[in-house]
């Protein structure tokens, strides 16, 4: 699927099913997640958006004990996000929102993601060709070539955990809506 308007049809429907739903919106990093949960929220305007990026152990944290890493998947389920404060500011704003959009990485992963329960799971799977032109737009960006050259070690490091992640979890396979966003 791969509009926006159907994605939100959909939601509708899941909407007038339950009340309070949490749907998460999953996929690699920078597969459109922040994108479509914007596109989603000007669509459903008593919502809210929570983007898991915020809540990122501190970077000197990450990047040592990625260093130290000899599985990969093993070291985002152990070492990547806050989930105390993740649950604590799901609880603060579920009973003021009809829909709660969580998106981030490694969302079907239930050794990260015990304690949240989510309704329902939108998987975001772009090509390959065009991950690899967000991602060159997004180092396009920075600043210096020390920057970039550590960012695609980053990225190299999460693709290996993804290749994992999706032979264990199957988030294609057990996703309410698998999406194709193709927007740079």
């Amino acid at each position: 699927m791969e509009d926006i308007e159907e994605i939100n049809k959909l939601i509708a429907v899941w909407k007038s099913e339950k009340t309070n739903i949490v749907i998460g919106i999953d996929g690699c990093s920078q597969a459109g997640k922040s994108y479509l949960t914007k596109e989603l929220l000007l669509r459903n305007k008593k919502n809210i958006g929570i983007s898991l990026d915020k809540f990122l152990l501190p970077k000197e944290i990450r990047i040592k004990k990625m260093i130290e890493a000899v599985d990969y998947l093993k070291f985002y389920e152990n070492s990547w996000y806050d989930l105390s404060r993740i649950i604590k500011e799901i609880n603060n704003v579920k009973k003021n929102h009809e829909i709660i959009f969580i998106d981030g990485v490694f969302l079907f992963d239930s050794k990260i993601f015990k304690q949240i329960s989510f309704d329902k799971m939108i998987f975001l799977s772009p090509s390959k060709n065009l991950l690899k032109k967000r991602r060159d737009a997004y180092l396009a960006g920075m600043s210096s070539e020390k920057i970039v050259t550590s960012y695609k070690i980053i990225f190299g490091i999460f693709d290996q955990a993804w290749v994992e992640y999706e032979k264990i979890y199957k988030p294609e396979q057990c996703s309410n809506i698998v999406a194709k966003i193709n927007l740079l």
